[in-house]
């Protein structure tokens, strides 16, 4: 089963918290699993401002964040102020396979930074680019590099090609 479900903060109360509980116990029952998905952490209401922080009100749960966390800093500030157990990369990672292991590795403090961010129709289609030419060669035709002919759209001069293109109807 999936369910999206939202609760803004001004609809939030305690009888919609109360349901989604009711919610989660009856997944619970029936063996079920359920799986939170917080879209772009990065941009979260402070709480200063949301006292209602996800984590702390799940029991025996593993809460991921993913989506607008860039930094080193930001991801570990994440992890260690408890808001969550680990964070996600997604989009970034389809640019740079192997940026999670160069974090991992001290040798880059951020995610590169999309130039198409911004419109986001253009940074999907662009991920969905770097997906395809990722899937265009194996490990071993690209000497082992997971980046082996991934257009970096970090580079000016490659994001402005993809927009005329794109404006073309390429």
């Amino acid at each position: 089963m999936q369910s999206n479900s939202v609760i803004y903060q001004n609809i939030d109360s305690f009888d919609r918290r109360q349901a989604f509980k009711k919610c989660a116990a009856a997944l619970k029952k029936g063996g079920g699993l359920a799986i939170a998905q917080l879209n772009h952490a990065g941009r979260l209401t402070p709480l200063s401002i949301n006292e209602h922080p996800i984590k702390p009100s799940l029991k025996n749960a593993v809460v991921y964040l993913t989506g607008g966390l860039r930094t080193v800093f930001g991801m570990a500030d994440v992890i260690n102020s408890g808001i969550a157990d680990g964070v996600g990369i997604g989009r970034p990672s389809l640019s740079e396979p192997d940026v999670a292991q160069k974090l991992l590795d001290e040798k880059v403090q951020s995610v590169s930074y999309n130039l198409l961010e911004e419109d986001y129709m253009l940074y999907a289609k662009s991920s969905i680019i770097n997906f395809n030419e990722f899937a265009n060669s194996t490990i071993d035709e690209a000497g082992g590099d997971l980046n082996f002919g991934i257009t970096d759209f970090s580079v000016e001069e490659n994001a402005e090609k993809f927009k005329t293109e794109q404006v073309k109807g390429g």
